[in-house]
C-alpha cells in the first residue's frame, strides 16, 4: 500500500442540491470552481452563479446543426480560444492555473489539445494530482463526464476521493469523510485543472461588466468550430429546418 492524503471540508459538488446547495448547479465546471475557491478562502459572493456568468457557459448559445444538440455543460466551444472559459474564471478569482491532459484521451473526450498547457501521460497526471493535494489545493478533473473535484488520494493515487455527480447511487463507494471514492478514475479522466499561485482577484464590478459584453458577443456569434450560433440559420440541418418551419 502506498501513501494516502485527504483535504477535509471541501464544499460539496454533485446532484443532491436540496441537501447541500442553495439551488441546482447543472454546469459542472462553474460548480467545481465554486467548491475549490470556497475551500481556498474565496469570498462567498463569488459563488456558482458568478462563475457561471464569468465563464461564459451560462450565456452560451451554440448547438450541433444537424440534431440541434445544445453545447450544454461543454466548456471548450465557448469561443475560438478553447481556454476562454477557464481563463475568465481564474482571472476573476485571482489565481494562476494550468490544464494538463493525456492527448489521446482528450481527443476521445472532445477536448481540444489547444486547451492544454501541458501534455502528460497517465503517470504524470497522477503525480500532478497528488502533488496538488499535498500542497493543500483540490483539483478539478476533466473527462467524458461532468467535472469532479479531487479532495484526496489513496495508495499513491491509484484511487481518488472527492466530489462528483453520482448517477448510480447503489454502487457508489464513500470514504469516512463522506467523499465519493473514485477507484477506476483513469478510465474516465483525460485531464485536470491544477490551481497555481494566488494573485489579485479581478474586481467584481469589472467581472460582471465583462460578462455582459460577452453576452452580446455570444448572441452575435454565428459559429464556433462545428457548433452553430443563433444567427446562422443557413447552417441548420434537416432537424433544425423541420423544427423551425413547423414540419
Amino acid at each position: 500500500m502506498g501513501d494516502d492524503a485527504v483535504l477535509h471540508e471541501v464544499p460539496y459538488l454533485g446532484m443532491d442540491w436540496q441537501t447541500y446547495l442553495d439551488g441546482p448547479q447543472d454546469f459542472s465546471l462553474p460548480s467545481a470552481m465554486r467548491s475549490v475557491m470556497f475551500y481556498l478562502g474565496g469570498p462567498q459572493e463569488r459563488d456558482y452563479r458568478f462563475y457561471l456568468a464569468v465563464s461564459g457557459q451560462g450565456l452560451q448559445q451554440l448547438w450541433e446543426p444537424e440534431t440541434l444538440r445544445v453545447a450544454f455543460d461543454h466548456p471548450w466551444p465557448i469561443d475560438t480560444d478553447p481556454r476562454h472559459s477557464v481563463d475568465r474564471m481564474f482571472a476573476a478569482a485571482g489565481y494562476d492555473y494550468e490544464i494538463i491532459g493525456i492527448p489521446e484521451k482528450c481527443e476521445a473526450a472532445d477536448m481540444p489539445l489547444a486547451a492544454l498547457t501541458e501534455q502528460v501521460d497517465a503517470d504524470g497526471l497522477r503525480a500532478a494530482i497528488c502533488a496538488s493535494i499535498d500542497a493543500g489545493k483540490p483539483v478539478i478533473l476533466l473527462g467524458k463526464m461532468p467535472c469532479a473535484v479531487v479532495t484526496g488520494y489513496e495508495d499513491d493515487g491509484a484511487a481518488l476521493v472527492g466530489w462528483c455527480y453520482v448517477f448510480d447511487e447503489a454502487n457508489a463507494q464513500y470514504d469516512e469523510n463522506g467523499y465519493v471514492r473514485m477507484g477506476e478514475w483513469p478510465e474516465r479522466v483525460c485531464g485536470a485543472i491544477i490551481v497555481g499561485e494566488q494573485g489579485r482577484p479581478q474586481p467584481m464590478g469589472e467581472s460582471w461588466r465583462e460578462s455582459l459584453v460577452w453576452a452580446v458577443k455570444a448572441a452575435r456569434t454565428p459559429e464556433v468550430g462545428e457548433w452553430v450560433g443563433g444567427l446562422d440559420r443557413s447552417r441548420w440541418g434537416r432537424a433544425g429546418a423541420s423544427r423551425w418551419s413547423g414540419r
